[in-house]
């Protein structure tokens, strides 16, 4: 899974979809999963790297607000 951080400010007026899961341990089901992030590895639990598998394939042009990786 491959994915592009970007920085906006609150005042823009952007769209974007907001992922609400549980976290979970990272640990848990074989994880930690890795997906590169700004050509950098970051490690993610299984239910967020399950979801983010399927969505880069169906939603790769969305933006999308994810906690774990947003405010890390």
């Amino acid at each position: 899974v491959q994915c592009t951080i970007t920085h906006s400010e609150i005042s823009e007026d952007n769209t974007y979809t907001c992922l609400s899961y549980v976290w979970g341990n990272p640990n848990d089901e074989g994880g930690p999963f890795p997906i590169l992030m700004n050509d950098k590895t970051f490690m993610v639990g299984n239910n967020l790297h399950g979801f983010l598998e399927v969505a880069s394939k169906k939603y790769s042009q969305e933006d999308l607000w994810v906690d774990a990786t947003c405010i890390a």
